[in-house]
């Protein structure tokens, strides 16, 4: 599934997918994170939405990539509701998921909920990584906060 992923055969990928849980062979949570992509890159929101029902009912053990990936798919081709569930059910959250969503409330043009998120990320106490404060100026900037962005550019006090 991955090369023709990468070879930019997704529909190939879905079906050799498809076939998989025919078999039935159970899939991980990096085939998982794989077919999700395949979706994203054909725009079909309704098959990701059924494998990921699929997944869900075989017991797959998703990873928290696997989550963050979740969380694009439904960013970019379903509601920004589907995302937020999928990120207030993980087990926890480090940067690759506080990223895809500050990136999906982007994708919607929420900067509010975007900067939100990156309070919510310091307020637990992580230090934001250079892309989730390029996250949050970006946020600052579609919202026209300047002071925001000039309090996150010179480390929010913490010393980033």
């Amino acid at each position: 599934m991955s090369a023709y992923l990468g070879l930019g055969q997704d529909h190939l990928a879905i079906n050799l997918f498809s076939t998989m849980l025919e078999v039935p062979i159970l899939p991980d949570a990096i085939t998982f994170s794989t077919i999700l992509q395949a979706c994203v890159n054909v725009q079909d929101v309704q098959r990701g939405r059924s494998m990921h029902t699929e997944i869900l009912s075989r017991g797959v053990c998703v990873d928290v990539v696997a989550d963050a990936i979740l969380i694009g798919f439904y960013s970019e081709l379903g509601t920004l509701e589907e995302a937020c569930w999928v990120f207030h059910n993980m087990p926890y959250h480090d940067m690759v998921s506080w990223s895809a969503m500050m990136k999906g409330f982007q994708h919607h043009h929420d900067g509010h909920g975007s900067l939100a998120c990156f309070q919510c990320m310091c307020d637990e106490g992580l230090i934001p990584n250079n892309i989730i404060l390029l996250l949050a100026l970006k946020a600052c900037t579609s919202i026209r906060d300047i002071a925001q962005g000039m309090v996150i550019h010179e480390g929010g006090g913490h010393g980033w």
